[in-house]
């Protein structure tokens, strides 16, 4: 048994109080709690109960987990890549064995990369895609996964702390300022058309 510490995402027992779960600094309920059982921890740590780690859990409730093997518990501390689905990561790796036959695999790492190149590159794949050109005329992929592929090699970059950090002076206007601003212009304008004609998609059919 050991005193409370900072578990992070780990279930913990309390011996008196039956399971608890944290996530993210809130508690919820495990598949076998009732609320009647539960007692915020603040409360625990106060009468200084005794608890242990059970099950680490990834992100929601992993009902799978079993006690009695430890590899699951260890296991479940680690990234949790079974999430990525696989037909995606198939698809990015053809855009980079794409890349790799163009300049070598892994060039990045080696050589580094601009930013505002590959800012470029994902805008103009998921601008094509918006404008209803679903695959690159290049590669024959589609060209969310040319988007992802290249988010994907300056994410590496960053990490490698290989790359030029080109982007243009920060702005005094941050996201949210921008988004509080336009906020209220919808606002006003919808007040404006209280029955809104709906929207057209590529069919060209009305939303209605």
């Amino acid at each position: 048994m050991t005193k409370y510490r900072d578990l992070g995402l780990h279930e913990v027992i309390d011996r008196h109080k039956g399971d608890q779960v944290l996530h993210f600094n809130t508690w919820s309920l495990t598949e076998y709690d009732t609320r009647h059982s539960m007692t915020p921890f603040k409360e625990s740590q106060k009468r200084e109960r005794d608890v242990q780690y059970r099950r680490p859990v990834c992100g929601p409730v992993n009902p799978h987990v079993k006690d009695s093997n430890p590899k699951d518990s260890v296991g479940c501390t680690k990234p949790p890549v079974s999430n990525i689905p696989l037909s995606v990561i198939s698809e990015v790796g053809m855009a980079l064995a794409e890349g790799a036959y163009k300049y070598g695999s892994s060039n990045w790492r080696v050589i580094g990369v601009r930013a505002s190149i590959y800012w470029d590159a994902t805008f103009r794949h998921i601008k094509a895609w918006w404008e209803g050109e679903d695959t690159d005329p290049d590669s024959q992929l589609n060209h969310i996964t040319k988007a992802i592929s290249a988010l994907i090699v300056l994410r590496d970059a960053i990490i490698q702390d290989n790359w030029t950090d080109d982007r243009p002076p920060r702005s005094k206007q941050t996201p949210a300022m921008v988004s509080e601003q336009y906020k209220l212009m919808l606002e006003r304008l919808k007040s404006l058309q209280p029955d809104p004609v709906p929207g057209y998609t590529q069919k060209g059919q009305s939303n209605e």
